[in-house]
């Protein structure tokens, strides 16, 4: 079952600017934003209770000509690590 989580998505996407926080849905071991859509030069951070005190990648991931698109980003809780991939997973839709 997935359920949200304190860890957010915030960025450049759209009109935000690095003041929304998309919330990320979690099965305990990693957490999935799933379905957006990023251009060219948009970048993101994900971040725990929507603070920068503890924040993923150190360096904003950036998306360039090869990898925008509509993605899935998974985030793993124990190894910060971070995946984007082309979007299909079946997990919950980003708002």
């Amino acid at each position: 079952m997935w359920v949200s989580t304190e860890w957010t998505f915030c960025g450049t996407i759209g009109d935000s600017g690095w003041t929304d926080d998309i919330p990320m849905y979690t099965d305990g071991t990693v957490c999935i934003l799933s379905g957006k859509t990023f251009q060219n030069g948009n970048k993101f951070k994900i971040r725990k209770n929507k603070a920068w005190d503890e924040a993923y990648p150190s360096s904003d991931w950036e998306f360039n000509e090869g990898n925008a698109g509509t993605k899935d980003i998974i985030f793993n809780i124990d190894t910060k690590t971070i995946n984007v991939v082309d979007a299909g997973c079946p997990y919950p839709t980003a708002q």
